[in-house]
């Protein structure tokens, strides 16, 4: 099938209708179809009996997305954490960036979130820059909240900043350091409804002694370093059925984006502390900066 196929009359006047009706170039209208038209979903599913169907569904999505898109305004933002892909319990595909945003507030620390065809969009960001990028509000009855990036946010033209990344988490942001033995008295708080909060961060600098990475059942990404510092005073050991012996460390989970280091790499590890439900503590890193650090060797 043509990726550029020649358009169905129905289809280009209902397109013209939306770009007058909605104040949106046809050009963006577009390729926002052609986008949806040549999923591989909607290429491929057998349902589909021609290419006249296709564009029936695709036309629908269109409509969906553009007469019912919640309106957009342009915010700059520093991206500075990303917490990658995860399928919610109703199944949606749902990403985090963490940035810090500026708007008529001031510039505070907030949630960019990414959801189904979008929630890979976090893998093109560059952390530590500056963008100008247009994002909507993720609850419209909140001004204050989580923000919404989707199709147009257009993350490009990244400007880097002069202050240091771990100059901006321990002074603008006031997270704190803590090393791994002050873990349990200095757990990230949980909220009203009994979650982590995951905008209260501590920084930890630890040693890489065991990295692994795969995929869990739904498909997305997981990836775990084993750590250590000068205050831990035990390490517990596993013997595997082969006989090697495997140290475990402090466990810091994160995205596998963010594992660019390599074992005996020092560095700085910001995200959230918790105690898991068999007692044992861990963390969750939202971004990892190099200290002495080896990198990967592809």
């Amino acid at each position: 099938m043509s990726e550029t196929p020649n358009l169905p009359e129905f289809v280009k006047q209902r397109m013209q209708q939306i770009s007058e009706k909605k104040n949106i170039p046809m050009e963006e209208i577009l390729h926002e179809y052609m986008t949806i038209f040549n999923d591989p979903f909607v290429q491929s599913d057998p349902q589909f009996k021609s290419d006249s169907d296709r564009h029936m569904y695709a036309l629908r999505i269109l409509i969906g997305r553009l007469l019912f898109r919640p309106p957009v305004k342009e915010f700059e933002v520093v991206p500075i954490g990303i917490r990658g892909k995860r399928i919610t319990k109703k199944g949606m595909a749902l990403s985090v960036v963490y940035a810090l945003v500026r708007d008529n507030m001031g510039a505070r620390l907030r949630r960019i979130i990414m959801r189904n065809s979008d929630a890979d969009n976090y893998k093109n960001i560059t952390l530590f820059a500056k963008y100008r990028v247009k994002l909507a509000l993720f609850n419209p009855n909140d001004q204050q909240g989580d923000l919404l990036a989707d199709y147009r946010a257009k993350w490009s033209n990244p400007q880097l900043l002069t202050i240091e990344p771990i100059e901006l988490l321990e002074q603008k942001l006031g997270f704190k350091r803590i090393t791994i033995s002050e873990v349990p008295n200095n757990l990230s708080r949980i909220t009203s409804v009994g979650y982590v909060d995951d905008m209260d961060w501590r920084i930890i600098r630890g040693v890489i002694v065991r990295k692994a990475s795969g995929k869990r059942d739904d498909g997305t990404e997981w990836g775990v370093y084993a750590i250590i510092d000068e205050t831990m005073t035990d390490v517990e050991e596993t013997v595997t059925e082969d006989g090697r012996v495997i140290y475990g460390g402090f466990s810091v989970w994160l995205d596998p984006m963010l594992m660019e280091f390599d074992v005996e790499s020092e560095c700085d590890f910001a995200g959230i502390v918790r105690q898991t439900t068999s007692g044992d503590y861990s963390m969750e890193a939202f971004v990892v900066l190099p200290v002495h650090a080896r990198q990967i060797e592809i």
